[in-house]
């Protein structure tokens, strides 16, 4: 403050000069009069020159005009501070606040329009703004513009993404049909792919379709975050009635509003693509500009420092999702969806999973970690199922092909006569047929407490007698030992007239 800075440069004259005090007047700018007042009000706070400089200029002008602001010393001043605290409650007024304050004492009460006028003044007193640094390439801010475009093709206003680079303040702005989950997440993989890498953190506002809830603390809305854990990002939303976080995003949402959104109205589009082709032309036309106090484009510097350390971009890009659903899994251990089912470990059995359904596949996730993938199936009333699921009591009743017993059989006996045999067993127009599975699942029980070779004589005595067919058979076979005492081969049958032979059959027909 300039008359703090005299009376200090007044009283310093005075001390370390023996100039007169017209001189000091002339010096400082004041008249002999004011400088002769300056003098005595000095002597009579008692202080001395060098606790004087440390003083601040409030402090300094205290001095100098002690009656300064005497008209309202009556007034009884309000605690400001648990003012602005209980404000912040909701259906709180100023208004309640001062007819509390006035009831206390109406004497020394302040009339409403001063006691309006001095809180602002503490309120602007106590308002302080961090000026942020931004390292190149650690964030993209973003943010929805306010202002829509009217488009024939489209039925409601297209609204507009906007995402800023903060250290180069390169803007990407893309046009979408609403304000979606899917759209968010849409115009924030058109940013990543546009400057060509990564970030690591994303500061999007926190509207719905990105933040599920705020209180008691943070959480993403699903869809948000899976597409967030599939790049390797760090969403830090920011806070609710603070776009001081995000204030580039802001300020390039500003930007567009005002330079390129006029231009746009200027033209008529046929189609969402052909507004986002023409949209880009626009946006990077603007960041070739230089900046307006600076001899440099945000196009320059964004190449020169952001996109050398972005960090690689993912290969595949993010299938949005179709659906999350919370599911506790019952006890037959599958998820249900689109009247189709998918097995699960059965581990995860009783458990609450989430399940997120994509356009070409399914996936299941505990927590953090996924647990069951599957490609999507559309067929109705189905089951898609892996091996690696079933517990091991379930995966010896679940339904086999003829090939996997063909594999034991050769593994175990190394003999044809018994794959011949199972092959016969398991005889029926099913690729996983039921009743095949089952007699081959008694087959194994069977052959567990016999000898390899006791197995493959039965089998072999099965198939010449015409009973590989006859389970029932098999087991009697094998079991009382009778091909260890017959011959493999059927017996010849002797010949009689009484027994009528295959020639008795040649001549098909009666002649009447």
């Amino acid at each position: 403050m300039k008359k703090s800075k005299q009376f200090v440069e007044i009283i310093r004259l005075k001390n370390e000069s023996p100039l007169s005090e017209r001189m000091i007047g002339r010096i400082v700018g004041a008249s002999h009069q004011t400088v002769g007042r300056c003098i005595k009000r000095w002597k009579k706070s008692g202080i001395s020159l060098a606790e004087l400089k440390e003083l601040e200029p409030e402090q300094v002008m205290t001095i100098r005009f002690p009656k300064a602001g005497r008209r309202h010393q009556n007034h009884r001043i309000p605690n400001w501070e648990d003012m602005c605290k209980r404000l912040q409650r909701k259906g709180m007024t100023r208004r309640f606040f001062y007819l509390e304050y006035a009831e206390q004492d109406s004497s020394t009460a302040m009339k409403y329009s001063t006691f309006c006028r001095e809180f602002r003044k503490y309120c602007q007193s106590q308002k302080l703004s961090m000026k942020l640094t931004h390292k190149a390439g650690e964030t993209v801010q973003s943010d929805y513009a306010g202002a829509t475009l009217e488009c024939s093709f489209a039925s409601k206003p297209i609204q507009f993404f906007v995402a800023t680079c903060s250290f180069s303040s390169l803007i990407h702005v893309r046009a979408t049909p609403r304000q979606t989950t899917d759209d968010w997440i849409c115009g924030h993989i058109s940013a990543f792919e546009s400057f060509g890498g990564l970030p690591e953190i994303i500061v999007p506002d926190n509207p719905a379709p990105v933040v599920s809830s705020v209180r008691p603390i943070l959480t993403l809305n699903p869809k948000f975050e899976a597409f967030a854990n599939h790049y390797g990002v760090t969403v830090l939303p920011a806070r609710p009635g603070h776009p001081q976080d995000k204030a580039l995003g802001e300020l390039s949402v500003k930007i567009f509003t005002q330079r390129i959104l006029p231009i746009l109205r200027q033209h008529k589009f046929g189609s969402l693509e052909a507004l986002n082709k023409f949209l880009a032309k626009e946006v990077d036309k603007f960041n070739q500009e230089n900046f307006q106090k600076r001899n440099v484009s945000r196009q320059e510097l964004f190449d020169k420092f952001v996109k050398p350390i972005l960090n690689e971009l993912t290969p595949t890009r993010f299938e949005p999702i179709v659906t999350i659903m919370n599911v506790t899994i019952p006890s037959n251990y599958t998820v249900l969806y689109d009247e189709h089912y998918y097995s699960v470990p059965y581990r995860y059995a009783h458990k609450l999973v989430q399940v997120h359904v994509y356009a070409t596949r399914i996936e299941v996730w505990f927590g953090h970690k996924l647990i069951a993938q599957h490609s999507r199936s559309f067929e109705k009333g189905c089951f898609t199922k892996e091996k690696g699921h079933l517990h091991p009591d379930h995966l010896w009743f679940d339904d086999k092909p003829l090939a996997h017993y063909e594999e034991w059989a050769t593994e175990t006996f190394n003999s044809d006569v018994v794959t011949t045999f199972i092959r016969h067993l398991f005889t029926s127009k099913y690729t996983l047929s039921r009743r095949g599975n089952q007699h081959c699942r008694e087959f194994q029980k069977l052959c567990k407490n016999a000898e390899v070779d006791d197995v493959i004589g039965a089998c072999a005595y099965a198939i010449a007698h015409g009973h590989e067919n006859n389970w029932n058979m098999f087991k009697h076979i094998l079991k009382s030992g009778v091909f260890k005492s017959l011959p493999a081969t059927s017996s010849s049958i002797p010949s009689n007239s009484i027994i009528r032979g295959g020639h008795y059959f040649e001549n098909a027909g009666v002649q009447l």
